[in-house]
């Protein structure tokens, strides 16, 4: 049933990201025709064109960002917590599974923007000269640090993928479990899904800061630094923590979701 629910969303949330994305790559292409031929012409209007393209590329990409964000904590909130919820909650499915579509969706779409933008910012500076020279180097840094440090670049960017995957789960979660605590309260939903949202920020703060002057006092840092002998396994743990704080805040924000539209969901 999970992958039927995600089957729907994947249909749902294309038809705005398409043609967003189609509308990146438009504008990626004339930006690249107007940086290596328009600009600087003896036509003022021209120039002008020119530089609208350019800054045309730059808003379809802020937005591009923002709507892959905002399109994905709207579903959530048109789909389960506004009058579809009542619909969408008779289904045969559980709140977990609910809320799983929707965040893995998010998450392939996430990745897919991040994809797409650093292939859109690719198309603006591409030069086969550039690109062979930072081969070149990429190369013979990656040869230096394997040699020197015992450096694993495949097990580094497997990490760095996990990081990135829980911190997107954990930013989209926390959206969730703010809209999901606003809405349990009988009035002004969405007053309180945002003093949610900034006092469990505030809250994690206040908690994170001395918690953390506890583990210094204790003398585990120092502990771990004479643990790692290299750069190399300080990169791993380091990677690793952060890995770890993600996935713990990610499960915080998930399991206070989950007990919310469970128990305290209010649709009225």
């Amino acid at each position: 049933m999970l992958r039927k629910l995600m089957k729907h969303e994947f249909r749902a949330t294309l038809r705005v990201m398409l043609p967003l994305y189609l509308l990146l790559v438009v504008t990626a292409l004339g930006a690249r025709v107007s940086i290596s031929g328009l600009l600087g012409t003896e036509s003022a209007l021209v120039d002008i064109l020119a530089s609208l393209l350019v800054v045309a590329f730059a808003i379809a990409m802020a937005a591009v960002c923002l709507v892959s964000v905002f399109l994905m904590v709207q579903r959530f909130y048109q789909n389960l917590l506004r009058d579809e919820g009542y619909v969408m909650m008779t289904l045969p499915v559980s709140v977990h599974q609910q809320v799983w579509s929707k965040l893995l969706v998010g998450v392939l779409w996430c990745a897919a923007t991040v994809a797409l933008v650093c292939l859109s910012l690719f198309i603006l500076v591409f030069d086969l000269e550039m690109l062979e020279g930072f081969a070149r180097f990429a190369g013979d840094v990656w040869a230096f640090l394997k040699t020197e440090y015992g450096f694993n670049g495949v097990l580094v960017a497997l990490e760095v993928a996990v990081v990135c995957v829980l911190a997107m789960c954990s930013a989209y979660l926390e959206f969730y479990c703010a809209l999901a605590i606003g809405h349990s309260r009988p009035s002004h939903k969405l007053v309180w899904s945002i003093a949610a949202y900034f006092g469990m920020d505030a809250l994690i703060s206040l908690v994170g800061g001395p918690f953390v002057r506890a583990l210094a006092s204790t003398g585990i840092f120092d502990k771990i630094s004479v643990v790692t002998e290299s750069a190399t396994q300080a990169t791993h743990l380091a990677l690793w923590i952060s890995a770890l704080v993600c996935a713990c805040s990610a499960a915080f924000y998930y399991a206070i979701t989950t007990w919310f539209l469970k128990n305290r969901l209010n649709l009225e």
